[in-house]
């Protein structure tokens, strides 16, 4: 395997070409959930489209050193504008970027079918926290706060992780802010958490700040639950009674100017739908 180095987030597999690479040709993508490739033109060849592997960046919080290792060797990545030419069983669909698609092809059959099958299976355990964000977006639209709260029961503490989410439903970052998210969502369905959802109106109030009287959003809070493959929605007075209180301290804490507290919208996944369809169609 190519020289690796490493920082404190990513696991770099850097090929030898990577510093004859004109720096203005670099572009990178997602190949695969938590590993991103970079591509760039030898600087004998710039502009000539001959967009070459150099780096594969893989997340720690998601893959080691052996799975890097498995990756590297059972694939191969690839860039081509010419989208007939003859390439080997691709194992992911094409990624259209740069005026040409990069794609994955495998190098032995056999050898990545086990490699294929633990990112897919990586990739499943992020459905029900994507389906999650898919439905608040839905149902709870414009611009928002996600906060996660998890208790350690060893030390009896809370933690808490913030993310803002665009009125468009994107995650605000880059791609591994939205990755820590979907990390964090999915340890709190196998654990068991709380999250709150502090939604941004389009009516501004004044309001007293550390930094003097400001006109600020007017934000609905909700609260749901997550435990197993569910949720459960909070009512009006249980996200109250949560947000009034301290959760180290459990002590009372004064109404924050501007948060109205509401009944958590009914989550409804598409099987879950379906189902109720069915059944009212055999009624």
């Amino acid at each position: 395997m190519p020289y690796v180095s490493q920082d404190r987030k990513w696991l770099k597999i850097n090929r030898e070409c990577a510093n004859n690479v004109h720096p203005l040709s670099k572009f990178s993508t997602e190949v695969c959930q938590g590993i991103r490739a970079y591509f760039g033109e030898p600087k004998s060849m710039y502009k000539s489209k001959k967009y070459k592997l150099v780096q594969l960046w893989f997340d720690k919080e998601m893959y080691d050193d052996d799975d890097a290792g498995y990756f590297w060797g059972f694939y191969e990545i690839r860039y081509t504008n010419l989208p007939n030419k003859k390439v080997p069983p691709i194992a992911f669909s094409p990624i259209k970027i740069n005026g040409g698609y990069v794609i994955v092809c495998e190098r032995g059959a056999a050898a990545c079918k086990s490699v294929l099958q633990q990112i897919t299976e990586l990739e499943e355990s992020y459905n029900r926290p994507k389906e999650f964000l898919r439905l608040v977006h839905e149902n709870i639209p414009g611009p928002k706060i996600i906060t996660m709260v998890v208790g350690d029961e060893e030390d009896d503490t809370i933690e808490m992780w913030d993310w803002s989410i665009t009125a468009e439903g994107f995650v605000s970052g880059d791609a591994e802010t939205e990755v820590s998210l979907l990390n964090v969502l999915k340890e709190g369905f196998d654990t068991g958490a709380g999250v709150t959802i502090r939604q941004f109106l389009p009516i501004k109030k004044e309001m007293e700040t550390p930094k003097g009287s400001m006109f600020l959003p007017i934000k609905n809070l909700y609260g749901y639950y997550l435990k197993g493959d569910t949720w459960h929605g909070l009512s009006s007075e249980q996200i109250a009674a949560a947000h009034l209180t301290d959760a180290n301290t459990r002590k009372p804490l004064p109404k924050e100017d501007g948060v109205l507290y509401r009944d958590a919208p009914l989550l409804t996944t598409r099987e879950k739908q379906e189902k109720e369809n069915t059944s009212d169609d055999n009624t």
